[in-house]
């Protein structure tokens, strides 16, 4: 893991079957058969972890720990990410033959409590891999996920810059800690966003930032996180409504302009790119 992205592979074992376990379909063990070993997808995860059994269904989640249960232990991967952004890898191609045995061995097929992490020479052999975006289900997990971002973000401008003006920032500053974990309801609505376009224009364009030419090639960034590194920047922010939007209407900048625009004091800014908030 590095930066949010994880390589997805497929496991060649299958889980023991076990007493009372739903044993596998034909159309399922048919897939596994192909895809064992296999390097799936590029997944870039929420640095907001929340229960698995939020994020698929009781019966879902009840199979997998009844599949995977050791020893009466049914808290095996209790603790998940939302996928916010997901590429999958044409063809499936082999983790031995993409990477070569002794590093898939490492990488892939080493069994661990934690994400296992990848060298430069991986990353080199990583970025000559075919992918393609995947497009996320319209009010799934990632819309939740940037909703929340969004609201956060919402929360943080229309603070009070020049002074505290409530009790728990007073006692956050006073002694530095705040009180967490209590559970509420938040409804937000917010525009929506088609990312093929951007990723589109990313494959196509230099990615360069379009104001100040920042070039992460510069810094010895791969393709793959020079993609990561440059954003699509909307003209015509998509709070003023829904419009088709076109190639000429986005930019791409780097994190920096980015943000100077929607804070407002890039000299590119324009008052509604000041005040839109959403990239």
């Amino acid at each position: 893991m590095r930066g949010g992205y994880i390589l997805e592979y497929v496991s060649i074992a299958l889980p023991p079957p076990k007493e009372g376990s739903r044993p596998l379909t034909k159309g399922e063990l048919e897939i596994h058969s192909r895809a064992a070993g296999s390097l799936a997808a590029i997944l870039k995860l929420g640095n907001e972890p929340a229960h698995l059994g939020t994020m698929i269904s009781r019966g879902e989640f009840d199979d997998l720990q009844d599949r995977w249960d050791v020893k009466g232990d049914r808290l095996r991967w209790s603790e998940a990410y939302p996928i916010i952004e997901a590429w999958k890898i044409v063809g499936w191609p082999k983790a031995r033959d993409v990477l070569g045995v002794e590093a898939a061995k490492r990488c892939c097929e080493t069994q661990s409590r934690y994400l296992k992490s990848v060298s430069d020479d991986d990353r080199r052999l990583i970025d000559k891999l075919q992918i393609e975006a995947i497009e996320l289900p319209f009010g799934g997990l990632a819309d939740r996920y940037y909703e929340n971002i969004i609201r956060k973000e919402h929360e943080l401008n229309n603070r009070n810059v020049n002074g505290l003006h409530s009790l728990e920032e007073k006692n956050m500053f006073e002694d530095l800690s705040v009180v967490e974990g209590m559970s509420r309801e938040v409804k937000i609505r917010v525009a929506h966003r088609d990312r093929r376009l951007i990723d589109a224009l990313k494959r196509n364009r230099p990615l360069v930032c379009d104001l100040c030419k920042y070039d992460p090639a510069t810094r010895r960034a791969s393709p793959k996180q020079a993609r990561a590194i440059i954003e699509g920047h909307h003209k015509n922010p998509l709070a003023t409504g829904c419009r088709i939007t076109r190639a000429d209407d986005i930019m791409l900048l780097c994190p920096t302009c980015h943000r100077e625009i929607h804070a407002g004091f890039s000299q590119f800014s324009s008052a509604n790119a000041a005040t839109d908030g959403t990239a």
